[in-house]
């Protein structure tokens, strides 16, 4: 974590970046009062005081992670309508991976969405 913390204070866009796509490795060693205390604190702050768009983007995945969602782009949203069957099973339940809680997310996150200033496409898609 000390090493996460450090990387998300770096003025390097890139280093922060690397460090925002890293949350889903680290996120299931981490314990909930670890991740609303002091990831998501950093998390928020950094995402709010960004200038560069591609951590803004990194910054909105890392939020996702912490509210529950899937981080891989890849996998298809709802049943796929392929004839494939239920995607449900195929995929790893991850089981304890420590997600925000719903005041959390509710009176911290939605606000924080709400107060992107920027309207580039890629970051509204994002959002």
């Amino acid at each position: 974590m000390p090493i996460i913390h450090h990387a998300l204070d770096s003025p390097t866009h890139s280093l922060v970046d690397t460090s925002l796509k890293s949350l889903p490795v680290i996120l299931p060693v981490l314990d909930f009062s670890t991740v609303k205390n002091e990831l998501f604190p950093v998390i928020a702050t950094v995402f709010s005081k960004t200038s560069s768009m591609v951590t803004k983007i990194c910054g909105l995945e890392a939020l996702q992670t912490l509210c529950g969602g899937s981080p891989d782009r890849n996998t298809p949203q709802g049943d796929g309508l392929d004839g494939m069957g239920s995607l449900e099973s195929s995929k790893p339940k991850h089981t304890n991976i420590s997600i925000l809680d719903k005041y959390t997310v509710q009176e911290k996150v939605v606000p924080l969405l709400k107060a992107i200033k920027t309207k580039e496409p890629a970051v509204m898609v994002s959002a």
